[in-house]
C-alpha cells in the first residue's frame, strides 16, 4: 500500500488585534476574522518568512482572503 504525498502545508498568520498579536491562524481562521470585521486590509499581519508587519492589503496570499 502506497501512501499519498504529504499535505500541502498551510500558512499561518498571526494578526495584530488591540496591539497584540493572535496566532497562528489558518486559512480558515482568518476567513472568520474577516467576516466579524477584524482582518481588514489596514490590519497589520505577519507570517514566518516575512521580514516585518504589513497592512494584510500588501500581502498577496491574502487578497482572496480579503476578497479584493
Amino acid at each position: 500500500m502506497t501512501a499519498g504525498p504529504p499535505p500541502i502545508p498551510q500558512m499561518a498568520y498571526f494578526i495584530a488585534e488591540s496591539g497584540k498579536p493572535v496566532g497562528p491562524l489558518d486559512r480558515t481562521a482568518l476567513e472568520q476574522r474577516v467576516r466579524e470585521g477584524k482582518l481588514r486590509g489596514d490590519t497589520l499581519v505577519w507570517r514566518d518568512g516575512m521580514a516585518n508587519w504589513l497592512p494584510a492589503s500588501q500581502v498577496s496570499e491574502l487578497k482572496d482572503v480579503l476578497g479584493d
